[in-house]
């Protein structure tokens, strides 16, 4: 199961600048997430000192006093190094990059609800979302009208902006799937965005387990030789990627566990247990795809 952590997050304390720098260094192939606001509804772009490509918009919610707008960015696989982040928004006038923050261990959006609201007490509820991924980080970024806000347990503060420029973000490493709803203290009627979304853990690790589906990568291999094939594989080979974070009772599938049949009665590969992958066809063999992974 793979470990979500929150490795550093910064503000930048001025209004109106739509530049913020990483206190430490970003690390090779972990996530950058990037909050800010302006005054357009516009496309939203990044360009940072490390020269990262990929930065991809999450999500843009006005702010029901119809003249801020909040966004979220987020770049997966980030390079090494020093980097200071700068956004910029189509037809505006004004741009704010209020947080930054670095997550190790995720890197895929699941889920994303986002909204407009204004709030008529001291508690702001964000937009549900459902999480279909057993280990998830949910981050909700909010922006208020005129004052900042902090997250409601079981959300810990991601990041504040500074006092004058009145954005929030909280986070939660779930590790279950089901819906969550942030909730936010804010200061009574305030005008507010919200943007709510979650990464799942890299490369998976956190699905949960599916009887009908149980493995990721799937060698089949035919049960009788096909016309003018002489090198049949009889039986089963099933590659699990990830160990499941809930396998059944009883069945424990590890990796590169091997399901076999009989051995065929002739062939020049007549070795029972023998998983051999060519990358060209042996001489003699006239089958070059021997072994070939077929992925789902």
């Amino acid at each position: 199961m793979s470990n979500i952590t929150v490795v550093q997050t910064t503000g930048n304390s001025s209004y109106g600048v739509p530049s913020a720098t990483f206190s430490i260094n970003n690390t090779q192939g972990n996530t950058l997430v990037a909050t800010g606001w302006s005054n357009s509804s516009g496309a939203v772009s990044i360009l940072d000192t490390l020269s990262n490509q990929g930065w991809v918009q999450v999500g843009v919610s006005e702010v029901t006093n119809g003249s801020d707008y909040l966004f979220v960015m987020m770049l997966k696989n980030c390079k090494a190094g020093t980097n200071t982040v700068t956004a910029g928004v189509v037809g505006s006038s004004i741009v704010s990059l209020i947080s930054l923050s670095e997550i190790s261990g995720a890197d895929t959006i699941d889920q994303l609800s986002q909204n407009s609201q204004t709030s008529s007490g001291t508690t702001l509820t964000c937009p549900a979302i459902t999480s279909t991924k057993a280990v998830s980080i949910v981050i909700a970024a909010v922006q208020t009208g005129s004052a900042q806000g902090s997250p409601i347990s079981p959300f810990s503060l991601l990041s504040n902006a500074p006092a004058n420029q009145y954005g929030t973000a909280g986070y939660d490493v779930v590790t279950l799937t089901g819906t969550y709803t942030p909730t936010m203290t804010i200061t009574n009627g305030q005008n507010c965005g919200s943007i709510v979304f979650n990464l799942y853990a890299a490369g998976g690790g956190g699905d949960t387990y599916d009887s009908t589906k149980p493995y990721l990568g799937t060698v089949t291999v035919v049960g009788s030789a096909p016309a003018g094939i002489p090198n049949p594989f009889i039986g089963k080979m099933l590659i699990l990627s990830g160990v499941p974070a809930t396998p059944p009772s009883g069945t424990l599938p590890y990796l590169g566990h091997v399901v076999e049949g009989s051995a065929p009665s002739s062939g020049p590969d007549n070795l029972l247990g023998q998983v051999v992958v060519v990358t060209s066809a042996p001489a003699g063999v006239p089958d070059p795809f021997l072994g070939t992974i077929d992925k789902e």
